[in-house]
């Protein structure tokens, strides 16, 4: 395999990444925080459907403990609440209080403007082409993680 073309791609994947995490003039927040405040949000759309600790840990692609900590950070800064589940006294149900509320608003706003900068610069082609390579590389990933799992 080519050693520079690893190397590139590695850099590019590390470029992008600090892009989202370490944009000026942001809230304070991990894109962590914001993805589970984003999966209780939607949840909380469905009068019938709670965010559970499951829920996040699928989307997320972490593991139990990962979970856990990331839910109890969030806790301790007043952006989620966490209760007993009236149906399942087994299970936790999650709801976001208001000061999380008022960050989900501004960080929104901010990866609005950003993503809007993104694609005015790259044009809509490009974006395109973009967004149809991140999903190859999300099914790619996802193959090798399968293939992973069944050698184990």
């Amino acid at each position: 395999m080519n050693k520079t073309l690893r190397t590139e791609l590695m850099k590019s994947m590390f470029g992008f990444k600090s892009l989202m995490v370490n944009s000026h003039h942001r809230p304070k927040a991990h894109m962590n925080d914001m993805i589970i405040l984003d999966i209780i949000a939607f949840n909380a759309k469905n009068p019938d459907k709670n965010a559970y600790f499951s829920d996040i840990q699928e989307f997320m692609q972490i593991s139990k403990p990962g979970v856990s900590q990331l839910l109890r950070s969030i806790e301790k800064r007043g952006l989620i609440e966490r209760k007993i589940d009236e149906r399942d006294k087994r299970k936790f149900v999650m709801s976001i209080t208001d000061e999380g509320k008022k960050l989900m608003c501004s960080k929104r706003k901010h990866l609005d403007t950003l993503m809007d900068e993104i694609i005015e610069r790259l044009g809509e082609e490009d974006t395109k082409e973009l967004i149809r390579l991140f999903n190859r590389l999300g099914d790619v990933s996802k193959e090798l993680k399968n293939e992973d799992k069944e050698k184990e």
